[in-house]
């Protein structure tokens, strides 16, 4: 049931293009990577009553990291949703984003990385 829900939530953001912003697959590959650690994580946790919230807090997440990287605004992440993303995880990824390169998709890049350090 897990995997079931685990797809689920991936595809809550997987199948929203809107969500990519202007990244290319380049930059917005890796988020969607970090994605699919993270909903399967969360599928583990998760009753199926809980599917919508869950997916709602999952696509919100994905939307402040697509933002990060295409500003480059630190302050975005540290409103992310602490049940999606641990805490240790969000500051790594703001102390990276202030680290990247000026562009959009090498600053997705470099969260996507600081996130995935443990997806647990």
């Amino acid at each position: 049931m897990s995997r079931e829900l685990a797809a689920r939530l991936y595809e809550s953001v997987a199948d929203d293009e809107r969500l990519r912003g202007t990244l290319t697959d380049a930059g917005y590959g890796p988020l969607l990577e970090w994605c699919a650690g993270r909903a399967t994580v969360l599928a583990a946790k998760l009753a199926v009553s809980d599917l919508e919230v869950a997916a709602s807090a999952l696509r919100a997440s994905m939307e402040l990291l697509v933002r990060a990287a295409e500003t480059g605004n630190r302050a975005g992440l540290a409103a992310i949703g602490l049940q999606v993303v641990p805490a240790e995880r969000a500051m790594e990824a703001t102390a990276a984003l202030a680290r990247a390169p000026d562009e959009a998709d090498a600053r997705a890049q470099v969260i996507a990385a600081a996130l995935t350090k443990d997806t647990r």
